[in-house]
C-alpha cells in the first residue's frame, strides 16, 4: 500500500497491481497538485444564493470529497474525478465543499487501511466540521476520435454515523464539436474529449443525489383555509417545504408546500386560492418536489426538542441564580 503524500496518493493493494483492471484510489491529500490542466465541464446552478444586496451566500451542507477510484487504474483520470467532484459540489444545489487542503490535513491525523471505513468517515467529519462525506469512481466506456464516454458513481455518507445516505449514478458521453472549447493550453483534442466526459458524468451522479423520492398519500382533514392536512409525514421522508399537487381524476386541480411536518402527517398550503373548493378529504396528494436537508424546514418533532432544549436551559440558568441568591442570604 502506498502512503497517501502531499504529491500524489494511490491505495490499492499489492495483489491488484497484477490484476488486469486495477482500482486506483486518488486519495483527497492530491486535489491540490490536481491542475487547470483539467477542463472541468462548465455546468450551471449551485448551491449559491445571491441576495439583492449582489453578497453570494453559501447555502449546502458541508461536504467533504474523500476519494475517487478509477477502475482502470488511471491514476491522471482518478485525480480529474476529485478534481471534477469539488467543483461539482459547488455548482449543484444542497451542498458545498470542504476545501480539499482541510479534507488533506484530516487525512493525515489518521491511521488508513486498504480502504476507507465508517470510522474514518466520522472521524474525518470531526476534523472537517463536515456534514457529508463523499467518494466517486469513475469507468472509461467507449472512447474514439469523434466521442468519449464515462460512467461515474458517488456515494454520499453521513459523518455523524459513517452510514450511506446518498448514491448517484450518472453516464456522459462528449462529442469532438462540445469539447472544442474545453481543450487544455498543454493539452490534445482527445484529453479534451475525455475531460469533458469525465467530469460531466461526474456532475450529473452528484446531481442524481437531489433526485426527489415521490410519494403519494391523500387529504385527510381541512384544518384551515387553504389548507389540508395530508397523510405524508417525516416518517415518508418528507421534508418541511416539499412541494405537493392536489390531484382528482388523474388532473392536477391544485398545488402547494408543506409548511408543518408530523411524524406521519403534515400540512401543506392549497394554491391557488380559487382552486381550495377542489381540494376536499381524500383528495389525492402527490410530491413533486423534496428539498434537501440543508435547506428543509424544521419538522414538528425538531420544533419540540428545541423548545425542550431551551426550557432545560432557561430552567438551570433559573435555578443557578435562585441556589446563588440563597447563598447569599444564608451567608450574610
Amino acid at each position: 500500500m502506498i502512503r497517501p503524500s502531499m504529491q500524489t496518493s494511490v491505495l490499492t493493494r499489492a495483489t491488484a497491481l497484477r490484476a488486469s483492471r486495477l482500482s486506483v484510489i486518488a486519495l483527497a491529500l492530491c486535489a491540490a497538485s490536481a491542475q487547470s490542466s483539467f477542463a472541468a465541464e462548465a455546468h450551471t446552478g449551485g448551491g449559491v444564493m445571491v441576495t439583492p444586496g449582489g453578497r453570494a451566500v453559501n447555502t449546502g451542507l458541508r461536504t467533504a470529497v474523500l476519494s475517487a477510484t478509477d477502475t482502470s487504474g488511471d491514476v491522471d483520470a482518478a485525480n480529474a474525478a476529485l478534481l471534477a467532484a469539488n467543483v461539482a459540489l459547488g455548482r449543484v444545489p444542497g451542498f458545498t465543499a470542504v476545501p480539499t487542503k482541510e479534507v488533506g490535513a484530516a487525512f493525515g491525523k489518521i491511521i488508513l487501511s486498504t480502504r476507507i471505513e465508517g470510522t474514518d468517515i466520522v472521524n474525518i467529519g470531526k476534523a472537517t466540521k463536515a456534514k457529508r462525506a463523499l467518494t466517486v469512481s469513475v469507468s472509461p466506456g467507449e472512447i474514439n476520435a469523434g466521442s468519449a464516454s464515462y460512467r461515474a458513481v458517488v456515494e454520499l455518507f453521513d459523518t455523524a454515523t459513517g452510514g450511506l445516505v446518498g448514491r448517484g449514478d450518472g453516464t456522459f458521453t462528449a462529442t469532438a464539436d462540445a469539447a472544442a472549447d474545453a481543450k487544455p493550453a498543454n493539452g490534445t483534442a482527445a484529453q479534451a474529449l475525455t475531460n469533458r466526459a469525465l467530469s460531466g458524468a461526474v456532475y450529473q451522479a452528484i446531481n442524481e443525489l437531489n433526485k426527489p423520492a415521490s410519494f403519494d398519500g391523500i387529504v385527510v382533514s381541512i384544518p384551515g383555509a387553504y389548507q389540508a392536512r395530508i397523510s405524508l409525514g417525516e416518517r415518508n421522508g418528507v421534508r418541511n417545504g416539499a412541494r405537493v399537487e392536489y390531484v382528482r381524476n388523474g388532473d392536477v386541480v391544485a398545488f402547494g408546500s408543506v409548511i408543518d411536518l408530523g411524524t406521519a402527517e403534515a400540512i401543506a398550503t392549497v394554491a391557488p386560492e380559487s382552486a381550495a373548493p377542489m381540494v376536499s378529504v381524500n383528495t389525492e396528494v402527490r410530491t413533486v418536489a423534496n428539498p434537501t436537508a440543508s435547506r428543509a424546514g424544521k419538522s414538528a418533532r425538531e420544533k419540540d426538542d428545541a423548545e425542550f432544549s431551551k426550557f432545560e436551559r432557561d430552567f438551570g440558568i433559573s435555578a443557578a441564580i435562585a441556589g446563588i441568591a440563597y447563598l447569599v442570604a444564608v451567608n450574610n
